[in-house]
């Protein structure tokens, strides 16, 4: 029998994408300007969580969006966290017209362990050393490009070499291979 149901898997998921959120906020001294950059940062957290640790820092879906990965629903998980009171959300600052301004209203950083506090101050400081369009680039890797806009994307391919990717892909293909119909069962 399953620990949790799938039901409860999204719940934790959806819990622990929120977590994150507010962390980076955190490790940015409490504020994170930009959409694009706390999109981006969830997911090189997700990357550097899973080069560390092998698992997965949420469980929630990023998906594939024009300008690279984005927090599936995170409109909708923004919202859950303002009317919580963890998060405000300010569009039009520093002159930015559409710009947001993300700031948390409570410090969880002694909530995370080590390996995600590393992932967390890695990836905001990744993303704020660059620039909105090269942190589009940057995040253009193997899974965006292998899926549509909307679609939940494979991230965790991304943590994989170019070397490692294709010796997966040659393990895989001959393990399709060795499944031929004759040696499958109805």
């Amino acid at each position: 029998m399953p620990r949790y149901t799938p039901e409860q898997r999204a719940l934790r998921a959806r819990d622990r994408a929120k977590r994150t959120i507010l962390a980076l906020v955190n490790a940015n001294g409490g504020e994170l300007v930009g959409k694009l950059r706390l999109y981006k940062a969830f997911y090189r957290a997700h990357l550097d969580y899973f080069r560390a640790t092998g698992l997965e820092l949420t469980g929630y879906p990023i998906v594939r969006m024009p300008n690279g990965p984005g927090i599936d629903n995170a409109t909708d998980l923004i919202d859950e966290m303002r009317a919580s009171g963890d998060l405000t959300e300010e569009i039009g600052t520093r002159g930015l017209e559409f710009e947001r301004a993300y700031r948390a209203r409570r410090d969880n950083l002694a909530e995370l362990d080590a390996d995600q506090l590393q992932a967390v101050h890695s990836a905001v400081q990744w993303a704020n050393s660059l620039s909105s369009a090269e942190l589009s680039e940057a995040s253009h890797q193997a899974s965006w490009h292998e899926t549509v806009n909307g679609q939940e994307q494979p991230i965790l391919i991304d943590a994989l070499s170019a070397e490692e990717l294709v010796a997966r892909r040659s393990e895989a293909r001959a393990r399709l291979a060795a499944v031929t119909p004759a040696n499958v069962r109805a």
